[in-house]
């Protein structure tokens, strides 16, 4: 992830908190390894974005033979709760509160993060 921020930098683009949210939802299902991939080819292809779909849809050319591709249903795009005790809308606070990307799950929250993002979520309730 961090050579994907770095090449969007270089591009004189960034995400917003509402975008950076939304593209760690999409790519939370990818393994590391798919996840170097899908970075690698939109960085070698000067893509303005990351398109997991195209990894699991095979390459370029064999999308355009099928007829393309399509991009996944917004609703795809929520935010899952990655364990039961994870605080519903922690990675929107997450996203609000820090410019660095979020851990994998709420349990690899550092504890100072967790009482922060938690104050944060109480305050935005009242």
């Amino acid at each position: 992830m961090q050579t994907w921020l770095q090449h969007k930098a270089e591009r004189g683009q960034s995400y917003k908190p509402t975008g950076f949210v939304g593209l760690i939802a999409k790519l939370a299902p990818l393994t590391d390894a798919q996840l170097a991939e899908c970075v690698s080819d939109s960085i070698c292809n000067n893509w303005a974005g990351l398109f997991p779909e195209r990894l699991a849809n095979g390459s370029a050319a064999q999308q355009k033979a099928r007829g393309g591709y399509r991009h996944p249903a917004p609703d795809s795009y929520a935010v899952p709760a990655t364990s039961a005790a994870a605080p519903e809308g922690w990675l929107q606070a997450w996203a609000e509160l820090y410019t660095f990307p979020p851990p994998p799950s709420w349990l690899d929250v550092p504890p100072a993060n967790v009482s922060e993002v938690t104050q944060y979520l109480k305050q935005r309730a009242l």
